[in-house]
């Protein structure tokens, strides 16, 4: 497991991805740009932020993310629309 050394009152926390996974979901549910953001920072995400691993993070990532989030997300007029699409190919849907 990587873990991610932050630096506190000259002491150091060590904090495990999976905690850093779980802060960037609490983080997406409250403002759902920043936590995106945060998960590509962390590595949590491609680090190129690539339409098609943001789609997957919101599609697999169901346990945590909030549905409105995701929906106030992929509605925003600052999201990719490559990234919509890509979320919406992940369903599968055919017609």
């Amino acid at each position: 497991m990587r873990k991610i050394e932050l630096v506190a009152d000259g002491g150091h926390i060590n904090y495990s991805r999976d905690m850093m996974k779980d802060y960037g979901k609490l983080l997406f549910n409250e403002k759902p740009r920043d936590g995106i953001k945060f998960c590509i920072e962390q590595g949590i995400i491609s680090k190129n932020g690539h339409p098609k691993k943001i789609a997957k993070f919101l599609k697999n990532t169901s346990d945590g993310l909030s549905k409105f989030a995701i929906g106030q997300y992929l509605g925003s007029h600052h999201t990719d629309p490559e990234v919509v699409k890509a979320y919406v190919d992940a369903f599968g849907f055919s017609g």
